[in-house]
């Protein structure tokens, strides 16, 4: 059977949409990206610096000081140990995870699956937040309002809208997240040596 979304499928295999083309194994151009690097971080191998891609540079460049190889930009993960390298891998593959996740929930809310005014009035606050984070904070108590006006058509319809907006943003990673799950143990252990330092 050929499908009209693919020749082989008829929506994207994770979020469901066939709003967006199909990029690769029956999934869509965004979820095909989290996916594609879910899979290179799987295959990162620190002995084969080829293997590590999607490891955004540094900034930092590295220069022989007997010029026997050219200048490299270092990579995020250079520098650290084994356990820090393994702690970002999996914090990044969580992140990924997430962005799944959260691509397939909003799908669904487009289609009218579980939209209330809360929902709306969330999705308003990270519209905001992606703009001008201190003011987010300004949409909280929207959603009786929100739902009194809109009602439920309505509110699938302005979901709509504003997850039109927020497609059109470009999405990064949470860095935040993913460094703090890096050197959490890090911060603990160093925390815990102070405390046996008596406070120094």
């Amino acid at each position: 059977m050929v499908f009209e979304w693919s020749r082989d499928f008829a929506c994207c295999q994770n979020c469901g949409t066939t709003r967006r083309k199909h990029r690769r194994r029956g999934l869509c151009g965004l979820c095909a990206y989290a996916s594609q690097q879910i899979k290179l971080a799987k295959g990162w191998d620190r002995s084969r610096r080829e293997t590590l891609k999607g490891i955004p540079r540094s900034g930092t460049i590295e220069i022989d000081p007997n010029w026997r190889r050219r200048p490299r930009v270092l990579l995020f993960s250079d520098g650290w140990d084994a356990e820090q390298f393994e702690r970002f891998r999996k914090a990044w593959i969580a992140e990924f995870r997430l962005r799944l996740t959260d691509l397939k929930v909003r799908e669904q809310h487009r289609g009218g699956r579980n939209v209330d005014g809360l929902t709306v009035e969330y999705h308003l606050r990270r519209l905001v937040g992606l703009i001008r984070r201190k003011k987010a904070g300004k949409f909280y108590c929207w959603a009786t309002p929100l739902t009194r006006k809109f009602g439920r058509k309505g509110l699938v319809e302005l979901y709509r809208i504003v997850d039109d907006i927020i497609e059109e943003i470009p999405w990064k990673p949470n860095w935040g997240r993913i460094m703090e799950e890096t050197y959490r143990l890090d911060v603990s252990r160093g925390s815990r040596a102070k405390d046996l330092r008596g406070g120094q």
